[in-house]
């Protein structure tokens, strides 16, 4: 029995490095916003690829490692609180949506 190893574990050591040249090479002081959304779209880009596999779990993982480099790059509170009430949000509406058609096909 061999090992195998999956492509989104590699992705993992990528995405770390991405983040933290990026962060390195940028002043998050002068254009905080501008850093974050294109941080995050860098990020984007890598969740998307997994949740074409799908891959629900190594997704979130990769979105809780941007969330990490975001709050250790040294971005204010507020940007992290307003990340965390869009997650909410997000997920709310998904929940809603999904159980709402969970119950039209039970019925």
């Amino acid at each position: 029995m061999g090992q195998t190893v999956q492509p989104a574990e590699f992705i993992k050591i990528i995405l770390i490095i991405f983040l933290a040249r990026y962060f390195s090479g940028v002043s998050i002081r002068v254009s905080p916003l501008k850093h974050l959304l294109l941080s995050g779209l860098g990020c984007l880009l890598f969740i998307a690829l997994i949740l074409k596999q799908p891959d629900l779990g190594s997704a979130l993982i990769y979105f809780l490692l941007w969330m990490a480099m975001i709050i250790v790059a040294g971005f204010k509170k507020k940007y992290i609180a307003i990340i965390g009430l869009v997650l909410f949000l997000v997920l709310s509406a998904g929940w809603l949506f999904f159980s709402a058609t969970t119950k039209k096909s039970a019925s």
